[in-house]
């Protein structure tokens, strides 16, 4: 038992559903976005995939638990208290992949961008275009709408667990989903 600082990412079902390069491409790219724009190494930092405890019903969706690995905390994380630092962090990550020059290479991700932040297991499962696309929906709401910029078009909810929720299996929502969009064509 470890008693530390945590943020809770909260991951929308569309990301987590039918993409086996997302979590792990996710994982790395925040691990990025943290040391681009608040500095250093972030070691004593880990990303862990945990199961959402926000999410009301019986399908729990997946979350990236940012976590200290230093007993107590080191403060790090404190500054993700605030929704711009949180903007930044991750927009820094989506321009560093958006910009790396492995996407003419031929390469899933390379040592400019995801790499130096993947575990020896997950190298194979790390994507510069998924965590790219997938940041990209995150920030704008959109996986093929405009780039996100510098500002932050986020609006803060007052609560989280607002939101409304179906009791489907994310399945048969994926393909709801999908079904109303090509009726709609």
């Amino acid at each position: 038992t470890l008693v530390t600082q945590g943020v809770l990412m909260p991951l929308p079902w569309h990301i987590t559903s039918g993409d086996d390069f997302a979590i792990p491409s996710l994982q790395t790219a925040v691990l990025r976005g943290l040391r681009d724009e608040f500095g250093g190494s972030p070691d004593h930092l880990g990303v862990a995939v945990v199961t959402d405890p926000t999410t009301p019903g019986e399908h729990k969706l997946p979350a990236l638990l940012l976590h200290d690995q230093v007993p107590g905390g080191t403060g790090y994380l404190a500054k993700l208290a605030e929704p711009r630092a949180v903007w930044t962090m991750l927009f820094s990550a989506w321009r560093t992949l958006r910009d790396c020059p492995c996407q003419n290479e031929g390469r899933l991700a390379c040592h400019r961008c995801l790499l130096p932040f993947a575990a020896d297991w997950q190298v194979a499962r790390v994507s510069r275009t998924s965590a790219e696309r997938h940041l990209r929906h995150i920030l704008t709401g959109s996986a093929t709408g405009p780039d996100p910029t510098e500002e932050m078009a986020w609006q803060i909810a007052a609560s989280a667990t607002s939101t409304p929720h179906s009791d489907e299996s994310l399945l048969a929502q994926r393909f709801r989903v999908e079904f109303t969009q090509r009726q709609s064509q």
